[in-house]
């Protein structure tokens, strides 16, 4: 297994959603769930300039924090940070890459490895496509 493994998906469209109940549920999702979940996520605070969105994510080993970066590509292309309009939305992308990583653990996708700690994700608004790639980082003594 190399460094980083790319996961790719295509999401629905879907419109914007004032808030997403099910960030909060504790319900199993499948892998493909889990994708459409990040990818619905990240349309629903994408600003309305933005063409691409790209968040860097690294977990804690714990799985109780995670540092997330929040960017977007807009149609000029140029790039730009942006703040999720609420914290709902970190605390479900946060959810969501726990559960994907747990499912990892689970199902022995990790050739004999650690589980993955951090990753990119990045969404093609215009297409729906979600990419998602997992990376092993090192932790650092402090």
């Amino acid at each position: 297994m190399s460094d980083s493994d790319v996961v790719t998906c295509f999401i629905g469209n879907g419109g914007k959603h004032e808030s997403a109940p099910w960030l909060l549920g504790a319900n199993r999702m499948s892998e493909d769930e889990i994708y459409r979940r990040i990818g619905q996520v990240l349309i629903d605070t994408a600003p309305d300039s933005a063409v691409a969105v790209i968040v860097e994510a690294e977990l804690s080993a714990e799985d109780d924090h995670c540092k997330l970066l929040f960017d977007y590509i807009d149609g000029t292309g140029e790039k730009d940070w942006f703040s999720p309009g609420s914290p709902e939305v970190d605390v479900g992308i946060h959810k969501s890459l726990i559960a994907l990583r747990k499912l990892y653990k689970e199902q022995k996708m990790t050739a004999a490895l650690p589980v993955w700690n951090a990753c990119e994700v990045a969404l093609d608004v215009v297409l729906g496509k979600l990419k998602i790639d997992l990376k092993y980082i090192e932790p650092q003594d402090d």
